[in-house]
């Protein structure tokens, strides 16, 4: 691993001159590519397939993706990018998180865990995890000929779909009632991230017979949103179900395969958020490590000082902690039964939740006050690790979970 003053991307060494700040403020245009992030080595891929992988996400989101662009889709109406959604899916990324049995291009854990990476690193704003992901492995879950044609339209990109759920080892927070020929919907979830960008729901309810899971269009009567907008820029909405009406058709689980699917979406949705968190961090080390090095303070670069030194050690390492631990459950996963798996889970989540928060905090404390302005980009990374450490449940709750499994 390279030391705290020098750092290779591939076979081009990044010095610090390319980060100096006075550059910055003459061209505030500069982007991830000019960091580095077009040639970025987080962690070389094990196969020839998975490094082809990597090197074309790289390249993809090394010209789509800068700050300046990134902050003019976060002030759109959408908070997105159809035409970046489009070349995703031309590139193939919607269908590489899911198997070959469920109609993916791979064994979709490894991709899935690459891909966020990256994803974290850019802090791409696209909703692959809410609309594709998430629902979309719970759909993998279920089988079935319907879910199978749902799922099919989210690989190709036709559809995207999110998950209305109460959370992992929740009950429903939606009520289902069987009436003849149909059924009805009712009910509440506070929030649902990038419901607004999505065309239908895949909705988990409670009904006489426990619970059931409801592929349900997003404009149907009676479906309401409101939206807001969360702090890392990706939007939001609370959804009320007031009497929708689902043919029986729409019915694509019950009892306790319709549990199992959500607990086995949610744990691949937490492990990838998990990834992309990785990402960020890794992307916090590096340009802290980078800045330290050009900034100077009597006389001489921050990064010579020993106690700012062992700070970017503790951040590098938990940096490392949290990525090889993420590692270990990818690897791992298909081998566990569900218990096993939601307890790693759990201790992914903890793991990842603490060291961003430590990394992302610290990088905008050595950064200083340039650090919380809106027009660099540690503060972004710290709000995006801020709200995935909320998502899918915190690290108290997982905490909890994991003494508790």
């Amino acid at each position: 691993r390279p030391g705290l003053c020098t750092r290779t991307y591939g076979h081009v060494p990044l010095q610090a001159s390319s980060h100096h700040l006075r550059g910055r403020k003459r061209n505030s245009a500069w982007n991830y590519r000019a960091l580095g992030f077009g040639a970025l080595k987080m962690r070389t891929p094990t196969s020839e397939d998975l490094t082809l992988f990597a090197d074309s996400m790289d390249r993809i989101l090394g010209d789509l993706y800068d700050p300046v662009r990134r902050a003019a889709l976060t002030g759109s109406p959408d908070g997105f990018s159809e035409e970046n959604w489009n070349v995703f899916s031309e590139a193939g990324w919607l269908g590489a998180m899911f198997a070959e049995r469920d109609g993916g291009y791979g064994d979709g854990i490894q991709e899935t865990l690459l891909l966020f990476e990256r994803v974290g690193a850019a802090l791409v704003l696209e909703p692959l995890l809410d609309c594709v992901l998430l629902s979309g492995q719970v759909l993998a879950a279920i089988g079935g000929d319907t879910a199978r044609a749902a799922l099919g339209d989210i690989i190709e990109g036709r559809s995207r779909t999110v998950l209305l759920a109460a959370g992992p080892d929740s009950s429903p927070n939606i009520m289902a009632t069987q009436e003849n020929d149909h059924w009805r919907l009712s009910g509440t979830n506070a929030v649902v991230r990038w419901a607004p960008a999505a065309d239908r729901l895949l909705v988990h309810a409670s009904c006489d017979g426990g619970s059931a899971l409801f592929l349900v269009g997003s404009s149907v009567d009676g479906v309401k949103l409101t939206n807001f907008k969360l702090v890392d820029g990706s939007r939001a909405s609370q959804i009320t179900l007031e009497d929708v009406t689902v043919p029986l058709s729409g019915l694509v689980a019950t009892g306790t395969l319709a549990d199992a699917a959500v607990g086995h979406g949610y744990a691949l949705a937490t492990l990838a958020i998990c990834s992309e968190a990785v990402g960020a961090m890794d992307r916090c080390v590096w340009m802290t490590r980078d800045y330290l090095k050009d900034r100077r303070q009597f006389g001489q670069p921050l990064s010579s000082f020993q106690a700012l030194q062992h700070r970017m050690a503790d951040m590098l390492i938990e940096l490392e902690l949290a990525g090889a631990l993420v590692r270990r459950a990818g690897h791992e996963l298909a081998t566990l039964n569900p218990a096993e798996r939601d307890r790693l889970i759990s201790a992914c989540k903890v793991a990842v939740a603490r060291a961003g928060q430590f990394a992302s905090a610290n990088a905008i404390q050595l950064h200083g006050g340039i650090g919380v302005t809106d027009e660099y980009v540690i503060g972004h990374y710290f709000k995006r690790l801020l709200v995935i450490e909320q998502q899918f449940g915190n690290a108290d709750t997982h905490l909890e979970r994991f003494i508790g499994a």
